[in-house]
């Protein structure tokens, strides 16, 4: 399976120092629902918007017989009841990777 980060969202790009994500690509939010100006704005519906996309396309792809990344693994469990406005969607992603520590910063 391709590692390519297109591959889970289409529109993404590089410009210089900036990673630039388009909404294009997340089925969960639309522009009129991202407010990123106001203190604590919407940032958990946009985290859930990532994170959805990412799981949906990594569990199409193991549905459609193609591997996940060697070390991954993604589970997305059945939504439970969360209130009159919404649910609760929880989510399983493990990574492995090999960090450079030479050619990168160190965690704290």
């Amino acid at each position: 399976m391709s590692k390519t980060p297109t591959d889970y969202f289409p529109n993404l790009a590089l410009n210089g120092t900036n990673l630039e994500l388009s909404l294009a690509d997340l089925a969960a939010i639309s522009e009129g629902e991202v407010d990123i100006a106001t203190d604590g704005g919407n940032l958990p519906e946009l985290t859930f918007a990532v994170v959805d996309q990412y799981a949906s396309k990594s569990l199409e792809r193991g549905a459609n017989s193609q591997s996940l990344p060697t070390g991954q693994s993604v589970t997305k469990n059945a939504p439970s009841a969360f209130g009159a406005d919404g649910v609760n969607q929880s989510y399983s992603i493990q990574t492995s990777s090999v960090i450079n520590y030479a050619t990168t910063d160190q965690p704290a």
